[in-house]
């Protein structure tokens, strides 16, 4: 902040200099595109209820299973 000036008039002037800051995106830009031959093995991997290797497998879907199998171990059925 410049020193502040009397111009007149109740009228005061005062330079500011900023500095604006633009963090990096939090995720990448790049993406397979959707028609790829790896896009359709994870799509595949997803639907058949198995995450893509590299992956963390989604949480609800872990304990959603657990719960199925466990009730399933109940009911008797293999």
């Amino acid at each position: 902040i410049g020193g502040i000036v009397h111009v007149g008039s109740g009228l005061w002037r005062a330079k500011i200099g900023c500095l604006e800051y633009y963090p990096p995106p939090k995720i990448s830009a790049v993406a397979t595109p959707t028609g790829s031959q790896s896009n359709r093995a994870e799509q595949a991997a997803v639907a058949a209820g198995s995450a893509p290797a590299g992956t963390q497998p989604d949480p609800a879907l872990v304990a959603a299973q657990k719960q199925f199998a466990a009730l399933a171990g109940q009911a008797g059925i293999p």
